[in-house]
């Protein structure tokens, strides 16, 4: 289970540092202010955008993992003509899912 401490303003992933900023209205979370939306990644200024409004920290969360996990696929091979934007939605969906809830164990 992945456990963000507070509301962090920036992070590294792959060596890139990506700032994090909260708004409070849904509109300024898309860069061009068409969409409304929980979260957008911007690959360009290396910022991700959360909309926080009365959402719980767990909803938060799960946002942040969420836009983390498209810059991870970015870096990582992410570019593929034959992974549709709705079909990488899906699978970001399910991963962030399992990375909130998942708690493994075991011995030795």
């Amino acid at each position: 289970m992945i456990k963000i401490s507070g509301f962090p303003t920036k992070a590294t992933l792959n060596g890139v540092v990506w700032r994090v900023k909260y708004v409070d209205d849904m509109r300024d979370v898309d860069v061009d202010g068409k969409d409304r939306m929980f979260g957008q990644i911007c690959y360009e200024l290396n910022e991700i955008r959360v909309f926080r409004g009365k959402r719980s920290k767990s909803d938060i969360d799960h946002t942040l993992i969420h836009e983390f996990l498209h810059a991870f696929l970015r870096y990582h091979g992410g570019d593929d003509p034959y992974l549709k934007a709705k079909d990488e939605e899906k699978f970001i969906n399910a991963l962030t899912a399992f990375l909130q809830t998942a708690s493994l164990s075991g011995s030795n």
